[in-house]
């Protein structure tokens, strides 16, 4: 979080830039000019957080006050700070083999996440020339990671759809990941971290549709501490309601694959 505070206004106020600190008092601002900034991540100076049903809220506090004093003639400020984080974020991304050539990212809201493919199992090598051209039947390698500071959010990749096109996912699709179950030789690996989730897959593409395929894929953002949830849940039946219905939800696209020789 970034909060950014005019100096002239706070003496306007009666106040001194020494005169301010967050919930935690150790954090404190830098001074730059006529204004002072503040710098935190999610998980530190006393921050706190709500997880609600379509969102997660981070809240802290700017407070400036006399030090030492046991009366006032000036009103006290209290400045409340919230970041909201809504569920329903979209992320795209692209990988491209042979005759297209692009990597796009967007995003909604504020939940951001990427899709990477690596060129090995061990994931140290990410792929990031494109366009990049795959054999049928090879075997791939992504991961996805939600970029976050808070050390209590789990992801989890709870669908994830082939189609030939990036704009129809509706019609003549191939799913990899159906309700956290793998289909077809589908591959979980180890994560370094709970905001990262990794697989694989073997490369195939779509008769009489070209050799382009594209994937969508569905992200389940949970708290750590909730128990059960939908992250921990993993594979389910399509009809059986998730255990935490407070969990977010992060859509990511790449693509596409083209398939050599095709």
């Amino acid at each position: 979080m970034r909060v950014v505070l005019s100096i002239p206004y706070l003496q306007s106020m009666g106040y001194s830039a020494y005169m301010v600190s967050l919930n935690d008092r150790r954090c404190q601002p830098m001074i730059i000019g006529d204004w002072m900034y503040f710098f935190f991540s999610y998980n530190s100076c006393l921050t706190k957080k709500q997880v609600e049903r379509d969102s997660i809220i981070y809240t802290n506090k700017l407070i400036v006050q006399d030090a030492e004093s046991t009366i006032t003639h000036k009103k006290k400020m209290n400045l409340s700070l919230k970041c909201q984080k809504y569920k329903n974020a979209v992320v795209e991304g692209a990988y491209v083999a042979n005759d297209t050539s692009g990597n796009t990212l967007t995003r909604y809201f504020l939940f951001h996440a990427m899709l990477g493919f690596f060129h090995t199992s061990d994931f140290t090598t990410e792929v990031h020339s494109f366009p990049y051209t795959v054999e049928l039947n090879q075997e791939l390698y992504v991961q996805a990671k939600l970029m976050t500071e808070d050390k209590d959010l789990v992801v989890f990749v709870e669908t994830c759809v082939a189609s030939p096109t990036r704009f129809d996912f509706a019609n003549n699709i191939y799913y990899i990941i159906k309700n956290g179950c793998g289909v077809d030789g589908y591959k979980t690996y180890p994560s370094p971290s709970d905001n990262i989730a990794r697989f694989g897959f073997k490369a195939f593409s779509f008769l009489d549709s070209g050799s382009n395929v594209f994937l969508k894929c569905q992200l389940a953002v949970c708290n750590k501490n909730t128990f059960p949830s939908r992250c921990s849940q993993g594979c389910t039946s399509r009809h059986k309601r998730a255990a935490d219905s407070t969990y977010e939800k992060v859509k990511v696209l790449i693509g596409p694959i083209r398939m050599s020789g095709l």
